[in-house]
């Protein structure tokens, strides 16, 4: 993957850019600058991990989900608190260390829905109400919803289409999947949780004095818009927005060369028509 054209790699901050999945390989091109803490959680930044395990942040590798090899690697370095809510140790946790595991991060995990189905006794409810794959169970026990935290549930609609009293305005601005209840609610929105809804894009360009440049500087599905409108970028949280690398592609190098291959003989065939 390679920045954008239009991106201005000097204005790029090094800790947010550590966390874009993207950015491994202008991470792997500048080691010296990495933020290793936000690195360690990059899904894909797995090998560069595994080549520098002097520099993991156990704390935050403990989350990170392509990670399980090296933890299991590693048991005594494990934040067990962080690792309850990693997706990818539901079994390890459950099979091998069930003394360790944190039932609120636990209950977040949506990879550990079929346990908690099982063992409702277990269940922290705040921590379940946050947890996308939760939604039957919640929707059964509505009393033990926390929901203030359900507004962060990915699904939530599917629990406020029941309960529309209920509803938090602030948290579901930023909700992918409201986009049609917040265009019939426009008087309800928080602009400043709209302008990071990566399906907000139409509702955001028909009030463009109501974007929060901070946020949207985040929103993957903004590119063109920040590309419009770069004065008002925010450079530190654009860092962390995986849009603004593409993939460099076979046939992306190809164009270019072709491109760069008509240009140049095009001029010398202008110097020519002009001399002669």
């Amino acid at each position: 993957m390679e920045l954008l054209s239009w991106i201005e790699k000097d204005k790029l901050n090094w800790f947010e850019l550590s966390k874009n999945e993207n950015a491994i390989k202008l991470l792997s091109e500048n080691i010296e600058k990495v933020d290793w803490s936000a690195l360690s959680r990059n899904p894909n930044a797995i090998s560069i991990l595994k080549n520098n395990q002097d520099k993991i942040k156990w704390l935050h590798l403990s989350l990170n989900p392509n990670a399980m090899e090296l933890l299991k690697e590693n048991p005594d370095k494990i934040n067990w608190i962080s690792l309850s809510e990693n997706p990818s140790a539901v079994d390890y946790l459950l099979n091998e260390n069930p003394d360790k595991i944190n039932w609120y991060m636990f209950s977040r995990n949506p990879k550990a829905i079929n346990y908690l189905k099982l063992h409702q006794n277990k269940i922290n409810w705040s921590g379940l109400s946050t947890n996308p794959e939760a939604i039957e169970i919640l929707r059964r026990n509505p009393h033990k919803i926390d929901w203030m935290l359900l507004g962060i549930n990915p699904r939530a609609l599917e629990i406020y289409n029941i309960y529309p009293d209920k509803i938090d305005w602030i948290a579901i601005s930023a909700n992918p999947d409201a986009i049609d209840v917040l265009q019939d609610n426009e008087d309800k929105i928080n602009w400043n949780y709209l302008s990071k809804n990566p399906n907000a894009i139409k509702l955001l360009k028909k009030n463009p004095d109501k974007i929060n440049w901070i946020e949207l500087s985040t929103n993957p599905n903004a590119i063109s818009l920040l590309k419009a409108n770069k004065e008002k970028i925010n450079w530190f949280y654009i860092s962390r927005n995986p849009s603004i690398f593409k993939e460099k592609t076979i046939m992306n190098t190809v164009m270019t060369n072709f491109n760069k291959f008509i240009k140049h003989y095009l001029i010398r065939w202008l110097i020519h028509i002009i001399r002669y």
